[in-house]
């Protein structure tokens, strides 16, 4: 209201907001919708699921994150008033099994009795959707960031059980701003270095192709509390 700049996003949250802050009851949060924590608030996503948080059984190999875990747990055992007095992160913290997940992975819960295929998908030739195949260069370059990175690992194909399709995704606003700012139509490759060139020249960020998995077509989410 401040601000004078209303957006169909920005009403929502600011809906979301009101109903977290003010305790409202279970009816009232549906009329807004799922409700999600703020992601600055580390207790408030630990409180939205705390049963994802499943850690592996091994403490993961030096090199395999690039998260400095000693300054994460000294920065937390200064605001949090348990952890402050006992002087050291306790196991009965929150945080203790959030801290778990990143020094031995996260073990995302699965039910595998529960996976079954939600829908069919138009797949390309190389088992992903067609848009893998549009944006084929950038696509290529993020999965690549994802590897190096421990996104994503490469297993043998005998271990994977379900096998879930990848796609190019490009965001509408981006789209938008190519079209609004460039005079460009955002819809393949071609198109996508000519507006990232013009944005570029112009001072503006270049847009990004992003690699997702659509785990829901698998079944994958809904077998997952996560």
């Amino acid at each position: 209201m401040k601000r004078k700049v209303f957006t169909l996003n920005g009403i929502k949250r600011s809906l979301q907001a009101a109903v977290r802050d003010l305790n409202l009851t279970e009816e009232g949060a549906e009329m807004v919708g799922m409700l999600k924590p703020d992601g600055t608030d580390v207790l408030g996503m630990f409180n939205a699921g705390p049963e994802v948080f499943q850690c592996g059984a091994e403490v993961l190999p030096m090199g395999a994150h690039h998260l400095n875990v000693r300054n994460m747990v000294g920065m937390h055992v200064e605001s949090c008033k348990m952890c402050k007095i006992a002087g050291s992160l306790e196991e009965s913290c929150y945080f203790f099994k959030m801290i778990r997940c990143i020094e031995r992975g996260w073990k995302v819960p699965v039910n595998e009795k529960n996976v079954k295929p939600k829908y069919k998908v138009k797949e390309g030739l190389d088992k992903n959707y067609g848009s893998v195949k549009l944006y084929e260069a950038n696509f290529k370059e993020e999965f690549e960031k994802m590897l190096d990175n421990g996104v994503l690992k490469e297993v043998d194909e005998g271990f994977a059980k379900v096998i879930s399709p990848m796609s190019a995704v490009v965001k509408n606003s981006d789209i938008c701003r190519a079209k609004v700012l460039v005079d460009v139509l955002v819809k393949d490759e071609e198109s996508l270095l000519r507006a990232n060139v013009s944005l570029k020249n112009m001072g503006f960020k270049k847009i990004k192709v992003r690699a997702a998995v659509d785990v829901s077509a698998t079944g994958v989410n809904d077998a997952s509390p996560s």
